[in-house]
């Protein structure tokens, strides 16, 4: 289905091996974790799917499925080291954040560059151009069977419309502990407080910050209009999901079970992919009937924030690579 899933399948060895991770009865429970919220959509399908699973399996497969990274204390990173580790089974882990370990996952949060979900699905599923990066997880104890694309991100904040970068200028906002949207913010002119996204509203209602970024479908969910009262639908910036097995616990498994759950986690990304594409106009929907106002970026103001962009991505060819921007910018130029 997606070229690189298949040569990660197959470079693992497809083991047929004693489920060392299944209980006396062969039942085989599949801790399961991510970052969204459980009111998400990603939340919803996953445990849609599981039921399915289930079903299917006649219980013998099951996912234990633990939203906002509950299993991991709230902390990503601590989640990404609990699935290397083996201390759960299944993760789907943010690709921004998995770039701490492997800087070139970068490419695919490049500020600016993506212009919208297609975009970066495309440059995730089906362009090639990602292919080796995800095989190579497994070097770092992951075996990566797909990469969901979500909703780009958003600008919020309290104080005034935003259409420019100069708008930007001297507002505090909270961004996650990523360094390529820290240097984004920077380069804005903004004023980045990287913090848990647990400290948010406390943060606003302290004056702290003055506002943040978040995914489309957050902003609904997290219901934002009680926070902030301007958000600039800037798509500055998004990154995938890889949907991610402990490599030990791959192995164990048989090639049966292997072909079934890549199988029915890429038919959920694929489901994914177009809830979030439907979802998006009736957020901003939502979001002006609840008193926000929405700004839309005309071309002329998305180029205003992509030239801002070029220190930049200046500083991160050495980062993720130059050879690997080019093919990202080549794939998406010609798709």
């Amino acid at each position: 289905m997606k070229s690189f899933l298949t040569r990660s399948i197959l470079a693992v060895g497809l083991v047929a091996a004693c489920p060392l991770y299944a209980v006396a009865d062969d039942t085989i429970v599949i801790r399961t974790e991510h970052d969204a919220p459980s009111t998400s959509l990603t939340h919803r399908l996953l445990t849609e799917m599981a039921e399915d699973l289930k079903t299917e399996t006649d219980g013998r497969i099951q996912l234990e499925i633990h939203s906002g990274t509950s299993l991991s204390g709230g902390k990503i990173n601590t989640m990404i080291q609990n699935l290397q580790t083996g201390n759960e089974e299944l993760a789907l882990v943010a690709s921004a954040y998995f770039s701490n370990i492997d800087p070139r996952l970068n490419v695919m949060s490049l500020p600016f560059m993506n212009g919208s979900i297609d975009d970066i699905e495309y440059l995730a599923r089906e362009s090639g151009v990602m292919d080796q990066v995800f095989a190579d997880q497994q070097s770092k104890n992951i075996v990566v069977v797909d990469a969901w694309s979500r909703a780009l991100r958003q600008i919020v904040n309290s104080k005034r419309t935003i259409s420019t970068p100069d708008d930007m200028k001297g507002l505090r906002f909270r961004v996650p502990e990523i360094k390529l949207w820290v240097d984004a913010f920077k380069a804005l002119g903004a004023v980045p407080v990287p913090m848990p996204f647990s400290e948010v509203v406390t943060a606003l209602q302290l004056g702290t910050i003055e506002g943040g970024e978040r995914p489309t479908e957050f902003l609904r969910t997290e219901a934002w209009w009680d926070m902030a009262r301007y958000v600039t639908m800037a798509n500055y910036t998004g990154d995938v999901l890889m949907v991610a097995f402990n490599k030990p616990f791959w192995e164990s498994l048989d090639q049966a079970d292997q072909e079934l759950l890549t199988t029915k986690l890429q038919e959920l990304g694929d489901k994914t992919f177009e809830a979030e594409k439907s979802m998006e106009a009736g957020v901003l929907e939502t979001l002006r009937e609840d008193g926000m106002e929405v700004t839309e970026l005309t071309p002329e103001e998305l180029e205003q924030f992509r030239a801002a962009m070029q220190p930049v991505w200046e500083s991160y060819g050495g980062v993720i690579g130059t050879d690997l921007i080019a093919a990202a910018q080549s794939a998406l130029a010609t798709r």
